[in-house]
């Protein structure tokens, strides 16, 4: 249980670089919105390509912040009939559900590498305004899947301890909040 703990520490200090990534990728966005609504109005000309960076930004945002609120817990979560059930029952089928989502995010991660390299190896294939190549945001994409691949199976693993040592893991913390 020490050395997952240590894992996790360590881990979670790469997914929190990831997730600053991600903020400032959010914070970029609303200036940039607010730039280019800016110049739409007083001056009648907006900046070219704003729509396409917005979905650049939108996609270093989103992965970008993905690891880090599964790690704290912030992920949705629909409990409206896991309420009813036991606590232990409730911690099984959130380990099951994890484990699903955690192989829906491996094959996503996939994907996206697998797109990252298909534009790598044609550079031609370029975004229609600015020209800017798909293969680095793949890539962000792939990397954020990845850590939140990692993040659920440190989930997993945390929730198969508490449920086997009576151990304190997400599982956990999230009933106590629940209550």
């Amino acid at each position: 249980m020490k050395k997952l703990n240590c894992i996790t520490e360590k881990y979670r200090k790469i997914s929190d670089a990831y997730g600053i990534i991600g903020a400032v990728g959010l914070f970029l966005m609303v200036a940039l919105t607010f730039i280019d609504v800016f110049m739409r109005y007083f001056f009648k000309n907006p900046i070219t390509g704003s729509q396409e960076m917005m979905q650049f930004l939108m996609i270093i945002t989103m992965y970008g912040a993905m690891a880090i609120s599964a790690g704290n817990g912030m992920l949705l979560t629909v409990d409206a009939f896991t309420r009813k059930f036991n606590p232990t029952l409730r911690k099984f089928l959130r380990m099951i559900f994890t484990v699903m989502c955690t192989i829906c995010a491996i094959l996503m991660c996939e994907k996206m590498f697998e797109q990252f390299w298909y534009y790598v190896q044609n550079p031609l294939q370029r975004s229609s305004i600015l020209k800017w190549s798909y293969a680095p945001f793949y890539f962000f994409a792939g990397v954020g899947l990845l850590l939140l691949s990692i993040e659920l199976v440190l989930e997993v693993l945390l929730c198969i301890a508490a449920l086997c040592n009576h151990t304190e893991s997400v599982c956990e913390k999230e009933e106590s909040a629940d209550d």
